[in-house]
């Protein structure tokens, strides 16, 4: 044997009050309420956490603890904190307890990401994004805490029957993150999630949201690699997330991270703690038992292999019992070392604690051979036995009763003369005009809301009409199918998958199915639908050329949900009021006058982004087409030029056309050789779905034209 010593200075030391510690093991036993019986587990963690963390808050105050360290002195941060727990679980619950005070913490573990609930959360709004027309998915991925909402909210919708503005624009949401994901993958669909759905300003609203936003992003992140090495689809990356969640791996890239950088008391795992060291330890659950199985016979023969007995031979049991008391020894001895100066541990008669390693080495005697006898001890004998180890010399060890109820100061970090901060001095004033400007938000106020699709979106500051109740199939028509953003979605759907040069009975029936399934329409709107499919693609759509329709279109002839971005030096509402100055007889444009009037949205520059639904050919002319599900009467008639004139003005439909005949006439410019806007571009095309009819000349078709002056104007005053 040969005597050993700390490699450190005797300098180096924990000061309280400017006087060295004396007592670097503090013992404390938990004090129950009733002394005749062990304290339940749940209890007792749950005051343990809060006495740890008001000591932690205590010890964090102005003046009261520094550290001399290398003839340097410096006051006690977070950062030279540690809290070791053996369970995530208790981390989480340690966490909880240091937020509340204000204390900075963090949290490292052997866990993955995908033991996390964010991970869960993640995979419940994948599938409701996935499929978005089954609206139990999207309740539940709604009910979800990083979604945010509670279930009273979810409760209202469900009672109004779905006719909720509320739960219109969720739905509308949730097709849109659907074809984020198609347009750009997983990370554009999270990114529309914490973005233009709200969700990583309600997620740091929230204590612990940094934790949140860190894991979200962590298991967005590793979906994203899966998804490019090895080619997945939305539905591939559900079930592979599920998998995850279910065996998570071991692998490194999923380990938990570090929610944030900042100097922070650091929350570990024992198992995480091996090999480092922290000022200030504190070991609040050294009293709870192991959590290997009991029941299950595995341990190392003489020979140190592996041995799993599924006989259960008794002696079998023992050694593996003895090697779970073993781990649970050395993982008691690897907490109780990583201290540098002070050590907290926290002992006492709360169930289990008889079977910790730590009641052998505290309770000698019959307590020792009895756990029913250490259970009858009072909280004061318990303290007596620790005492009388600390008697037989210069131990350092301090035993006290865990302080309850101890009033704690919320945390507020110093600001030392040396770290004050100060302004610096801007040379120009900052730009924070730069957006990625839409139609919709335009219209809705805002000028910059990102659009995946436009599906016949409603205003958002009006109620939504949501689907009637289901009617007898017997005399259905195009005008009883239901109205508002989800059958505007089903119908652009329908449109969007057809093949105009193969179309045929079959081929539409089956399109039409579809897309009624997936949008959670009954089968019984099918022949209906299927018939206004049929009306619409044979309907002649172009006043000059009155034998053309859809169906006589050949493959390349057109583009489907064309997006565009379209560089703009600035928007702004008088901009736009201005480009149409002239151009717009005011008896006819008067209500569309009057909208441009009321716009209010943030003077902006950078880019306007949309999607066109239709970019045909026909006879050397490039048009532009629209599908339009609203619903202006129960009659063809209903759907005349006068009633369409209002609609597209009332709707803003005529700024909407405008400014995609703009885009379209950049895209011309640049990729048509000797193009010509008189002589390439056709016009605008609307088709009110509705009241299409092959019988009836242009009914329910509206057809615009943009002046060339106009197309000139905007040219010079809006574009980059």
């Amino acid at each position: 044997m040969h005597p050993v010593g700390s490699g450190r200075s005797d300098n180096d030391r924990l000061l309280l009050g400017g006087d060295p510690d004396e007592n670097p093991l503090r013992l404390w036993v938990y004090p129950r309420s009733d002394e005749t019986r062990p304290e339940a587990k749940p209890v007792a963690t749950r005051s343990i956490v809060q006495a740890v963390a008001g000591e932690i808050a205590r010890l964090l105050e102005p003046d009261r603890v520094s550290i001399s360290f290398s003839g340097r002195l410096h006051p006690l941060k977070p950062g030279d904190i540690a809290v070791l727990v053996k369970t995530h679980k208790q981390a989480d619950r340690v966490q909880e307890a240091l937020v509340a005070l204000g204390i900075p913490s963090v949290q490292q573990g052997s866990a993955t990401v995908f033991e996390t609930s964010e991970a869960l959360d993640l995979l419940r709004i994948l599938r409701a994004a996935a499929e978005p027309h089954r609206e139990a998915l999207v309740r539940e991925a709604l009910l979800t805490a990083t979604m945010g909402l509670s279930a009273n909210e979810i409760c209202s919708y469900v009672e109004s029957s779905g006719d909720h503005p509320d739960w219109e624009l969720w739905l509308y949401r949730f097709h849109n993150l659907r074809a984020a994901a198609e347009a750009g993958g997983v990370v554009a669909l999270v990114s529309h999630l914490l973005g233009s759905c709200g969700v990583r300003k309600s997620i740091l609203s929230r204590i612990g949201g940094e934790r949140c936003l860190t894991n979200l992003l962590h298991s967005s992140e590793l979906l994203h690699q899966i998804e490019r090495e090895q080619g997945k689809s939305l539905s591939g990356l559900i079930a592979r997330l599920e998998r995850k969640i279910r065996t998570p791996d071991k692998d490194d890239a999923a380990l938990l991270r570090l929610e944030t950088d900042e100097n922070a008391v650091m929350i570990s795992t024992i198992h995480a703690s091996k090999g480092l060291q922290y000022p200030v330890v504190f070991v609040p659950f050294a009293w709870d038992a192991p959590s290997g199985k009991a029941d299950r016979a595995l341990f190392h023969n003489d020979e140190g292999e592996l041995v799993l007995d599924l006989a259960k031979a008794d002696e079998s049991m023992q050694h593996a019992l003895t090697e779970r008391k073993a781990e649970a020894a050395r993982l008691l001895y690897v907490a109780l070392t990583r201290a540098e100066f002070r050590c907290y541990a926290v002992w006492g008669g709360i169930n289990g604690a008889p079977d910790s390693p730590l009641f052998q080495l505290l309770h000698g005697g019959s307590a020792a051979k009895d756990g029913r006898i250490f259970s009858a001890l009072d909280d004061r004998a318990i303290l007596d036995d620790i005492r009388r180890l600390s008697e037989s010399g210069d131990t350092g060890i301090f035993t006290e009763l865990m302080p309850l109820g101890a009033s704690a100061a919320e945390y507020r970090a110093a600001v030392t003369a040396e770290a004050a901060y100060s302004c610096r001095t801007l040379g120009r004033p900052p730009r924070d005009d730069w957006h990625v400007a839409s139609f919709s938000g335009m219209t809705a106020g805002t000028g910059h809301i990102f659009e995946p699709h436009d599906h016949d979106s409603i205003p958002f500051n009006t109620v939504a009409m949501q689907p009637e109740p289901e009617q007898p199939s017997v005399g259905l028509t195009i005008f009883d199918f239901p109205r508002g953003a989800k059958a505007g979605t089903c119908l652009h759907e329908i449109f969007e998958r057809l093949d105009y040069p193969r179309l045929d009975d079959d081929s539409i029936t089956v399109i039409v199915d579809s897309s009624l399934a997936e949008n959670g329409f009954n089968e019984q709107w099918q022949p209906v639908v299927r018939r206004m499919v049929a009306d619409v693609t044979s309907t002649g759509i172009i006043p000059d050329s009155p034998d053309f329709s859809l169906s006589r279109l050949k493959q390349g002839d057109w583009q489907a949900e064309m997006e565009f971005y379209l560089p703009v030096s600035q928007l702004a509402p008088e901009t736009l009021r201005s480009l149409f100055e002239g151009f717009l007889d005011e008896d006819l444009f008067g209500e569309y006058n009057e909208l441009l009037s009321r716009l209010s949205f943030r003077q902006s520059r950078g880019m306007l982004q949309g999607f066109i639904d239709l970019v045909f050919t026909h006879d050397g002319r490039y048009y532009i087409l629209d599908w339009k599900s609203n619903h202006l009467g129960m009659k063809r008639s209903d759907y005349n030029q006068d009633t369409m004139h209002g609609s597209m003005c009332r709707s803003a439909y005529i700024l909407q056309y405008h400014l995609y005949t703009l885009a379209l006439d950049r895209l011309l410019k640049l990729r048509l050789p000797g193009y010509s806007y008189e002589k390439h571009f056709g016009g605008a095309i609307y088709l009110y779905l509705r009241g299409i009819s092959p019988g009836r000349t242009m009914s329910g078709v509206y057809f615009g034209r943009p002046q060339p002056e106009f197309i000139k104007r905007a040219g010079e005053v809006m574009l980059s």
